[in-house]
């Protein structure tokens, strides 16, 4: 069973692998799989991608922007330090597929209180 940051872990790793990849990555693992326990393992992987509603997710737009963030934050700029905001925004946002826009914006809020 794969918990809530195995979802963020999962829908970041297809975010980046894009939609051709990541089923050519499946693909590629299953025949060069050499066991059958190893194949089932990536049938319930992809079932588990499926469940969990991440297909697609390399299409996924975060709730605020570089821009956004800027004027959520008063002392942030642009940078690593906005970098690792917009990081942490789709990572939560993966881990709470149910949450708005305003329920991130308060999670963002609350971890990265020094740049309010």
């Amino acid at each position: 069973r794969i918990g809530a940051k195995g979802r963020a872990e999962i829908g970041l790793i297809l975010r980046k692998s894009g939609e051709i990849n990541w089923k050519l990555g499946i693909v590629l693992a299953m025949v060069l799989s050499p066991s059958e326990d190893g194949r089932k393992r990536l049938t319930d992987l992809v079932g588990y991608i499926e469940k969990e509603d991440l297909i697609g997710v390399w299409n996924l737009k975060p709730f605020l922007n570089g821009k956004d963030l800027m004027e959520v934050f008063g002392k942030l700029k642009r940078g690593p330090n906005c970098r690792k905001i917009l990081d942490f925004e789709m990572e939560a946002m993966l881990n709470h597929p149910n949450k708005g826009k305003q329920e991130i914006e308060e999670l963002l809020r609350a971890k990265y209180k020094q740049f309010l």
